[in-house]
C-alpha cells in the first residue's frame, strides 16, 4: 500500500504563482483519477485494502480535491487543522504567498540577507527563508509576521486567494456526508519539531476534540504539519492510531509500526497538466494550417 498526498486543486492553475505552486490543476487531478487501475480505498492499517489517498490542510482548494476523488468513486482522508475552520483565519503561509504574488519591491532585506526577487530561483529562497521562521511561531505570531512580510513586499492591502480561503464548519460537514474521512491535522499548522513534549500533545489532542465536538468525528489518524519531523517515539501512542509524514529524504512507506511516510504527487499532476496543455497547443497550430520552417 501506498499513501499519497495532495493540498488540493484549483481551476485556473498558473505557472510560477507562489498561491498555486502546492496545488495541481483540478483536469489533471481527474484525468488521473480516472486512468487508475484501482480507486483509491479507504485507510486501513494492515496495507490490505490498496492504495489511500490524503489532502491536507483545511482550505477550499483541498476541499475541491475531497469532492473530486469522491465524484470519481475514491476513498479520501482528509487531514485539517481545527484552528483555521473555527477562526476563519488563514493559514500564514497563504498569506505569504499572496503577499509574493502581489509584491510591488524588486528586492528586499530579511534575516540578515537581501533577496533580489527578479528569477524564480531567488523568489523561493526567500519564501523558504520566511516560511522556516515562521512554521515555529505560535499561530497568531506566525500571521502577525507574514502581515509584516507583506507590508515588506510592499503589498500591505493583500488578501488571499479564495482557493486558500479556510473552510466553513458547514462546508466541512458537507464534505462528510459526502463520504470524506476528516482526520486530524493538529490545532494549527505549526512545526512540531518546535514543541516540547506538553505541547505536542495539545497540539493533537486539541484538535481531535475539536473534531470530536463539531463534527462527531472520532479522528485517530495525525498528519504532521510540514511532514517532515517526527513523532518522539515515547510520545506516538497518545498521538494516535497512525501517524503521517512527508519526507522526500525518506523512503514513501510504512517506516513503523504507526508512521506512514508519503508520496507527494502534486509535482507529478503539474507535469501532466504542462504536457497536455503542450500537446493540445501543437495540434491547435497544426490545426491550423501551421507547418515547420525548413531548415537549411
Amino acid at each position: 500500500m501506498n499513501v499519497y498526498l495532495l493540498h488540493g486543486t484549483v481551476d485556473d492553475w498558473t505557472p510560477g504563482r507562489m498561491a498555486h505552486q502546492n496545488y495541481v490543476p483540478r483536469p489533471a487531478l481527474e484525468t488521473y483519477l480516472r486512468q487508475r487501475d484501482r480507486p483509491f480505498a479507504a485507510w486501513c492499517r494492515d496495507a490490505t485494502a490498496g492504495d489511500v489517498l490524503t489532502v491536507d490542510d483545511a482550505t477550499r482548494a483541498g476541499a475541491d480535491a475531497c469532492l473530486a476523488a469522491r465524484q470519481l468513486g475514491h476513498e479520501v482522508v482528509f487531514f485539517v487543522n481545527a484552528f483555521q475552520i473555527a477562526s476563519g483565519q488563514p493559514y500564514f503561509f497563504s498569506l505569504l504567498d499572496a503577499a509574493i504574488d502581489a509584491r510591488t519591491v524588486d528586492s528586499v532585506s530579511y534575516a540578515g540577507h537581501t533577496f533580489v526577487l527578479a528569477g524564480a530561483g531567488e523568489i523561493q529562497r526567500f519564501r523558504r527563508s520566511a516560511k522556516t521562521n515562521l512554521a515555529s511561531m505560535a499561530v497568531s505570531d506566525a500571521l502577525t509576521a507574514a502581515t509584516e512580510l507583506a507590508q515588506l513586499l510592499g503589498a500591505p492591502e493583500v488578501r488571499v486567494a479564495d482557493h486558500q480561503q479556510p473552510l466553513l464548519l458547514n462546508e466541512l460537514c458537507r464534505l462528510r456526508a459526502a463520504g470524506v474521512a476528516i482526520e486530524n491535522h493538529g490545532w494549527s499548522h505549526v512545526e512540531i519539531g518546535a514543541l516540547d513534549d506538553a505541547a505536542l500533545v495539545q497540539h493533537v489532542v486539541d484538535g481531535r476534540e475539536w473534531l470530536q465536538r463539531s463534527l462527531s468525528v472520532e479522528a485517530n489518524l495525525y498528519a504532521v504539519p510540514f511532514g517532515v519531523s517526527d513523532v518522539p517515539m515515547h510520545l506516538q501512542e497518545r498521538v494516535g492510531a497512525a501517524y503521517f509524514l512527508c519526507d522526500a529524504r525518506l523512503p514513501p512507506r510504512r517506516l513503523s509500526a504507526r508512521c506512514w511516510n508519503r508520496r507527494e504527487l502534486t509535482t507529478k499532476l503539474q507535469t501532466m497538466n504542462r504536457l497536455s496543455s503542450y500537446i493540445s497547443l501543437r495540434a491547435e497550430f497544426y490545426d491550423a494550417g501551421g507547418r515547420r520552417e525548413a531548415k537549411d
